[in-house]
């Protein structure tokens, strides 16, 4: 059941709110083919300083931005698909493993960094040794 809706202002600064209720109504109530739950603290406005659309969220009594329309592109439900790839709250992650992931793969380049420096550095009196010894 969806929650009752948050009454965002028609203005918020110069910013007016955008009522295009197909892509408003899944922002706020969740779009699940989307894997989007909702959040009926999200607004879309206006910003003719700038010319593009803002989503804006209502927290702690005031509006923040969240995301901003890129130059050239319509605003459209990619905004939903935008959000889904961002929220961090519902997404379950095991940021230990992500840390320790990352931190292997810098370790790893080191590695990798050091053998190469000591190759370059040994090769060469490795050939002189085999020319001595008349292996090659």
């Amino acid at each position: 059941m969806n929650e009752p809706a948050l009454i965002h202002p028609q203005w918020v600064g110069d910013r007016q709110v955008w009522l295009d209720t197909d892509i408003l109504h899944k922002i706020q109530f969740g779009d699940p083919t989307k894997g989007w739950p909702g959040d009926i603290n999200l607004a879309v406005y206006f910003n003719p300083h700038i010319d593009c659309f803002e989503l804006l969220r209502w927290e702690n009594g005031k509006y923040n931005l969240v995301a901003r329309q890129k130059p050239g592109l319509i605003f459209d439900e990619r905004i939903i698909e935008e959000l889904v790839r961002r929220d961090t709250w519902r997404i379950e992650r095991d940021l230990g493993a992500e840390v320790e992931a990352h931190n292997d793969a810098i370790r790893a380049r080191a590695q990798a960094e050091h053998d190469e420096l000591v190759a370059e550095e040994v090769a060469p009196r490795l050939r002189r040794s085999f020319i001595k010894e008349g292996i090659i």
